[in-house]
């Protein structure tokens, strides 16, 4: 009798120990799976969340939903102007990290005064079922699709205000814009790529062009003592949320370019787009958008011409794998949560 009693506690200790090394083995597998999603499940990953590719066309801002179906939703905005041929209602947009807040950058038209265009940043916030203005910016004469921090709270732009230009940060909550780092003698073209935060929310990136060197130049300036650094030639750089890669395009004017991710750490350089226009990261980082030009046989096959500009794609930068989820003339890519979802 007591020889069964031993038996059966001997194989009740024995199961116990499968059953926690299977669980652990369970976590280990589930752990890796998750660092290695494919394509598809990434996708999933980040429609889940409400996330979507944002679009300015001509028939205003719009929405890729990321499912089978692709489809296209418009995406209103109060006091933003209804779109016209040739012209698109917004020149840029940015969305918080959190999903909760956003930008639009707006054209006011020609000014007399200034001898060019003016331009104007709105903030909108996410209210109870619909996007509500918060506030505006004062006009400027040029000014860049801002990059927001780490926390939502905060976010920076190159703009030109007068006759220089120079690196901007704007507090929401306090509606305070401050000027970082003024233009110096000798740059030229500082608006010609659009800044990116480091995800400590430490330093921020953006390119120069000078006399010197008709290429751009990537800099980093630490807040905490306004120093730069530079990380070699290259414009549009965009720091990986939550990583430590550096996507950027390498070319001297605007238009389509060749797009690198470079390893911060080990130095590392990949090309990932011949020919992309407007590359950014997902919100988590794991995947990325462009633009690139249309192929012959969309464009024939497609009626309206017009709208048979580019292709959008969205890209695996691990493993190549892309797929493409929008064709038409946009006129900027971007990121943004639809419908509102405040809290979440």
């Amino acid at each position: 009798m007591l020889r069964k009693i031993f038996y059966r506690r001997v194989v009740g200790l024995l199961l116990v120990g499968c059953t926690g090394i299977a669980m652990l083995a369970g976590l280990r597998l589930g752990e890796r799976s998750y660092a290695h999603r494919n394509f598809r499940a990434n996708l999933a990953h980040i429609a889940r969340r409400g996330w979507r590719i944002l679009l300015s066309t001509g028939k205003g801002l719009q929405v890729v939903v990321l499912d089978k179906s692709l489809r296209v939703d418009n995406f209103p905005l109060p006091g933003l102007p209804s779109p016209s041929l040739g012209t698109s209602p917004a020149e840029g947009v940015s969305t918080s990290p959190d999903g909760h807040r956003l930008t639009v950058t707006v054209s006011l038209g020609w000014n007399e005064n200034r001898g060019g265009y003016s331009y104007r940043m709105i903030v909108f916030r996410c209210g109870r079922s619909n996007w509500v203005i918060e506030s505006q910016l004062p006009p400027m004469v040029t000014c860049s699709i801002p990059a927001w921090s780490p926390d939502s709270q905060s976010f920076v732009f190159l703009g030109r205000r007068a006759e220089y230009e120079g690196l901007y940060l704007y507090e929401v909550k306090q509606r305070r814009c401050k000027e970082l780092l003024p233009c110096k003698t000798g740059w030229e073209n500082l608006l010609s790529s659009r800044p990116s935060w480091s995800p400590d929310g430490r330093s921020i990136l953006f390119s120069r062009r000078t006399k010197r060197s008709p290429t751009p130049e990537i800099l980093r300036l630490t807040l905490r003592d306004k120093a730069l650094v530079p990380l070699g030639k290259g414009r549009d750089p965009q720091w990986q949320p939550k990583g430590n890669l550096l996507l950027y395009a390498y070319a001297s004017e605007d238009g389509d370019k060749p797009y690198y991710i470079k390893d911060i750490q080990t130095g590392k350089t990949t090309q990932v787009a011949e020919r992309a226009w407007d590359a950014t990261w997902s919100p988590d980082g794991r995947l990325i958008i462009f633009a690139a030009p249309a192929d012959i046989a969309s464009i024939i096959g497609n009626i309206n011409l017009i709208d048979s500009g580019k292709d959008v794609w969205i890209m695996d930068p691990t493993t190549g794998q892309k797929a493409k989820v929008y064709s038409g003339l946009p006129w900027f890519l971007g990121w943004t949560r639809y419908p509102c979802q405040r809290g979440s």
